[in-house]
């Protein structure tokens, strides 16, 4: 299972189980244990760059109609500027808001890089957000430029960041 780097950051495997097969929080799915929580050997808390892990079962999934292998792209892969992507979580349905108990999704466009490190630029001159991580290489923006309300939230982290429905392009890390 492919997910986000500071959502596990100093946890032990053992504290933590993976429910597969189910797009409600309290029922349904298959309940595996954790082999292993592997971290990104680049990983940087201070800058959030190459926030990837891999989760391992303990057991293998098997895969049904509710549980399928996502594909990840090659090095190669073209995703222009504006393309549609699908952000999907269990975050929380607006800020400080209530956990769903229906697994979210919400289609967003991913944005020019530069403009997107230009305006969290600025966005750092602002209060409160003076410490939030500068914009890399390493990152991909999404999201619908000047328009609030769609989004991840908060809890959302470690989703997958989807193209063409099973082409995990990207992982929610903040923002």
């Amino acid at each position: 299972i492919v997910t986000a780097a500071h959502c596990y950051e100093g946890d032990r495997s053992i504290d933590w189980q993976v429910i597969l097969g189910t797009a409600r929080a309290s029922s349904g799915g298959t309940r595996h244990t954790v082999a292993q929580l592997i971290i990104h050997e680049n990983y940087s808390r201070a800058t959030l760059d190459n926030d990837v892990a891999v989760v391992r079962l303990a057991t293998p999934a098997k895969f049904s109609n509710t549980i399928q292998v996502a594909r990840l792209p090659g090095s190669n892969y073209n995703l222009p500027d504006g393309t549609v992507v699908t952000a999907i979580g269990w975050g929380t349905l607006w800020t400080n808001g209530p956990s769903p108990e229906q697994l979210q999704h919400v289609d967003v466009n991913t944005i020019n890089q530069q403009l997107c490190a230009e305006r969290y630029a600025y966005l750092k001159t602002q209060p409160g957000y003076e410490r939030w991580p500068d914009i890399t290489d390493g990152m991909l923006c999404a999201g619908i430029l000047d328009v609030g309300g769609k989004d991840a939230c908060q809890g959302d982290s470690g989703g997958p960041l989807a193209h063409q429905k099973d082409i995990v392009v990207g992982i929610t890390s903040w923002g």
